[in-house]
């Protein structure tokens, strides 16, 4: 009977330590999620951010809605912001088995500007790649010889998700399936 008024003293401390080591634990992956928009030092991209994708420029100069409707053609679906704000609006272009997507925004009054560029699908031309030629169906290799290695590769539903990431903010986010091929591209510009 010693024994078990001593083991209950020693099992409510068990039990404090669990609990406090599980609060650490909170703590830590909240500020990890926190910081998680960037990247550490040692995986920021060397050189200059890429600032293009599928002919549409995310710096200025801007691309405009018109700029990509003279190359693509009128958009196949437009939507405006959830906010009602005219000014902003998701537009999508379905061409060749590839979706084109562009957020566009307000930069001064009434004037849109491209925030965001989206290509998903098969590319087998090669038309619809960044400035420094990652493409469509390019191997996970070809992101490594064109923007380096210092980049983030994660496990994600298709395969597996690359994240590169510039000293100033810019990303490009990319999609490789198991088979080794880009399926999805997206680059977005830096958060102001």
């Amino acid at each position: 009977m010693v024994q078990e008024g001593r083991r209950g003293p020693l099992e409510k401390l068990r039990k404090k330590r669990a609990a406090c080591f599980r609060s650490v634990a909170l703590l830590f992956m909240l500020s990890m999620i926190m910081v998680a928009d960037h990247l550490p030092s040692r995986l920021i991209a060397l050189g200059h951010a890429e600032s293009v994708l599928a002919g549409i420029s995310i710096r200025k100069p801007y691309s405009s809605l018109k700029d990509i409707e003279r190359r693509w053609g009128p958009a196949t679906k437009a939507a405006e912001s959830q906010d009602r704000n005219p000014c902003e609006q998701l537009v999508s272009w379905s061409l060749n088995g590839v979706i084109v997507t562009a957020s566009l925004e307000c930069d001064a009054p009434g004037s849109q500007v491209i925030d965001g560029v989206q290509v998903e699908g098969t590319d087998p031309n090669r038309k619809f790649a960044t400035g420094r030629g990652l493409s469509l169906g390019d191997p996970l290799e070809k992101a490594y010889r064109t923007y380096g290695r210092r980049l983030l590769l994660s496990p994600g539903p298709m395969g597996r998700e690359i994240l590169i990431q510039w000293r100033d903010g810019t990303e490009l986010n990319a999609t490789v399936t198991r088979d080794n091929r880009i399926v999805k591209i997206q680059l977005l510009p830096q958060s102001e």
